[in-house]
């Protein structure tokens, strides 16, 4: 699910939007930072990181923080 279809304070079109070239096409999203706060940001990338990352990478994170926290 995209950032700008979920819900949740700081969350909506004034927040996330489609950069205006090429990266749209790819899925990529832009997010303001002054509306986003410091425990979201860590959220989204450590999501889009686990969604592009080689499995291998993963399960090392994974193994490396069994508490599923991730990495930040």
């Amino acid at each position: 699910m995209s950032p700008p279809a979920r819900s949740g304070a700081g969350r909506g079109p004034a927040t996330f939007s489609a950069p205006d070239n090429h990266w749209a096409r790819q899925g990529w999203t832009s997010a303001r930072r002054d509306r986003v706060t410091p425990g979201q940001r860590s959220e989204l990338l450590t999501e889009a990181w686990r969604r592009r990352a080689p499995r291998r990478l993963v399960a090392a994170c994974d193994a490396a923080h069994p508490g599923g926290d991730g990495v930040g």
